[in-house]
């Protein structure tokens, strides 16, 4: 028997018994972990989640993330990437640096006007505050995270 791959797919995705498996494009592998066990939510992970999803609400402006992804490649071409392999995770490091540096900030009520007061504004802006490396090419990554 031969398998057919329908609608473009790269590999197969799924769940076995307590395997779940999958293709990333990014890394160009299969991955494979045990599926996740039901476990009690505590008062630190709703915590960590309204700041996770706060984060997310904050860029309006989408050459912002573009910009982000254009990082991300100049810093694995450079190999400054450190395990991050997407934006939104550079983007969430990015935003805890600047609340470690900025100590009255709280992320979980940040909005986008009082983001483009920091550092935060831009990848040009945090590379310059030293919250992300400095990469040959960052000048010109100036987009702002919310349109003003």
């Amino acid at each position: 028997m031969k398998v057919k791959l329908n609608f473009n797919q790269e590999s197969y995705s799924g769940q076995l018994d307590d395997l779940v498996y999958y293709w990333d494009p990014r890394l160009k592998m299969m991955i494979a972990r045990r599926k996740p066990l039901r476990q009690v939510v505590s008062p630190s992970q709703h915590h960590l989640g309204a700041i996770s999803r706060n984060l997310s609400s904050l860029i309006s402006n989408p050459d912002y993330k573009a910009e982000l992804r254009i990082y991300l490649d100049l810093l694995e071409m450079n190999g400054l990437a450190e395990g991050c392999t997407r934006w939104f995770g550079l983007y969430t490091r990015l935003m805890w640096k600047l609340a470690e540096k900025y100590t009255e900030l709280d992320l979980e009520i940040l909005s986008s006007e009082e983001a483009g007061t920091y550092s935060c504004r831009s990848v040009k802006s945090a590379v310059e505050d030293g919250l992300l490396p400095a990469v040959e090419g960052y000048q010109r990554l100036d987009s702002l995270i919310c349109d003003l």
